[in-house]
């Protein structure tokens, strides 16, 4: 009997273990699809970096049908600070505090019906949205 109970236990918690694991994993980039997908349904999305910006792009972008995320490599000043540097001297804050040197890759997404150049409407990092 007691073996039975056991074996019953067992079972139960591996089915228990299996069915609390999430479907699919929330990382930054999966936080920008979403977003980009419920506020803008009609646009793509497309990914730059500070090696492919491209000026007369992002000064014409209002009403093309596509969300431009830039996605922003940094190092992490300190948990206090919440903030931090790219290597080419940018700067950035974060959504929470991150452990000194710490490399934080921040995805900035642009308004797209607008052609100001600094119009970011929110920004994804350490698995946070912030508006």
């Amino acid at each position: 009997m007691a073996k039975r109970f056991t074996v019953m236990y067992c079972i139960v918690a591996i089915v228990f273990s299996i069915a609390c694991v999430p479907s699919h994993a929330v990382t930054n980039k999966t936080l920008v699809k979403e977003y980009c997908h419920k506020h803008y349904p009609e646009c793509k999305i497309k990914y730059f970096n500070y090696k492919n910006y491209d000026d007369s792009v992002m000064l014409h972008r209002a009403n093309k049908g596509i969300v431009y995320v830039e996605k922003f490599v940094s190092y992490s000043s300190g948990k206090k600070k919440k903030s931090g540097f790219s290597k080419e001297g940018w700067y950035i804050c974060y959504n929470k505090g991150v452990k000194k040197g710490k490399k934080v890759v921040s995805y900035c997404i642009y308004n797209p019906y607008t052609n100001y150049c600094d119009d970011v409407i929110a920004v994804v990092d350490n698995k946070k949205i912030r508006y």
